[in-house]
């Protein structure tokens, strides 16, 4: 049995309850094809319309993001190396602001254009970025990254708001260029000087996040309240990812990651300020990967506690026979319909260890209740 991995116990937490003001938030750390590109785009999409944002906002956020992720693209078809290839996307909601941010390695060699172009753009109003998208259309002025330099153009006219970056070292000959534009769904009157310094920090908790997920080896992490529409999307877009279609365990991957999600949904207490039960899902690798390790958290209510440990407690002292007799005892309520919440069985049944589980008593309503799931070979496929 492989031990609870405290350090993304702690990270899960943290990242549930240490943001109330988010209500929100899609990170993908990885390698972008198109079809990865494709399916994010309908995710957030679908989250958007789900926040109930008007028409106007969705579309201009697509055409945002569109924008954005194809400029990750465009650096990975130039990089010579695996780790030059892997960016990052982050989507996060704050109260009314919607924070999107994307990520990818860059020559020093770069910085000075991109900083040069960057302040050049900011500089502009709606008519001066207007005529200057035109003129590089007309020039034929793509740079040497296959347009890059006109899609940042794009996203400043299409935003209607300054382009905000930010660079970190990597090594002696690259930096990590962060891209961040805010779009507000509301009018907001706030004071630039406020909106500069809360920019300031959004950079500097994204660079820290970053280093931890490199550090935790952690692909993926989604934030927010988790709808049946919005999983079936989550599992598409990682259905193209690398993640899932270099490993031979693709199918049973995407299965048990259908199955936690839900769990969150089954489980996790309703907050009304939300809209709903928010919680916490991670994946994340080790070194050869060759194992994969599922982390979930959510919120219930200590009522349920007991009964919801005794659960895991039974599920994990079965074997593989007992296990199969207690799914088909417990699969149908007294009317025949199958029951929901079944997940932490098929857990047990096809990953063959042991649930590693969590709870934190936290006030006198909820309790934090954590979920791990370690994914080894051998391991059975979903049929």
């Amino acid at each position: 049995m492989k031990p609870l991995d405290l350090h993304k116990v702690d990270f899960a937490k943290i990242h549930l309850l240490n943001s109330p003001d988010v209500d929100m938030e899609y990170i993908y750390r990885g390698y972008f094809s198109d079809e990865v590109i494709d399916h994010i785009l309908v995710l957030v999409e679908r989250q958007l319309e789900f926040n109930g944002e008007s028409h106007k906002i969705r579309k201009k956020a697509y055409n945002i993001m569109v924008e954005g992720l194809q400029n990750i693209t465009r650096h990975q078809s130039n990089a010579e190396s695996d780790v030059e290839k892997i960016g990052i996307f982050c989507l996060k909601k704050i109260n009314n602001r919607y924070y999107i941010t994307t990520g990818n390695q860059v020559g020093n060699k770069d910085v000075i254009k991109l900083v040069s172009m960057l302040d050049k753009l900011n500089g502009m109003n709606k008519e001066e970025l207007r005529n200057y998208y035109v003129e590089l259309l007309n020039n034929g002025s793509f740079s040497e990254k296959g347009g890059a330099g006109i899609g940042l153009v794009d996203m400043a006219r299409k935003s209607e708001s300054k382009l905000y970056y930010n660079f970190k070292s990597v090594d002696s000959e690259n930096q990590f260029f962060y891209l961040k534009i805010c779009l507000d769904s509301q009018l907001n009157d706030e004071p630039e000087e406020d909106h500069q310094k809360a920019v300031s920090l959004h950079f500097d908790g994204l660079s820290a996040l970053h280093d931890k997920l490199l550090k935790e080896r952690i692909v993926l992490t989604l934030r927010g309240v988790f709808t049946l529409e919005n999983v079936g999307d989550i599992i598409e877009s990682v259905k193209k990812s690398r993640v899932s279609t270099s490993d031979t365990r693709s199918q049973t991957i995407l299965s048990l990651m259908y199955e936690m999600l839900m769990n969150i949904i089954h489980y996790a207490a309703v907050i009304e300020k939300v809209g709903g039960g928010p919680g916490v899902f991670m994946m994340s690798e080790n070194h050869d990967k060759s194992e994969l390790l599922f982390t979930s958290a959510n919120l219930i209510k200590n009522c349920e506690e007991k009964t919801l440990r005794n659960e895991l407690i039974t599920i994990n002292s079965l074997n593989d026979s007992e296990l199969d007799f207690y799914f088909l005892k417990n699969n149908t309520d007294a009317t025949g319909m199958v029951k929901t919440g079944q997940g932490l069985i098929n857990f047990r049944k096809r990953t063959k260890s042991n649930l590693n589980h969590y709870f934190e008593r936290l006030d006198d309503n909820y309790t934090l209740f954590t979920l791990q799931i370690n994914l080894k070979t051998p391991c059975e496929p979903y049929s």
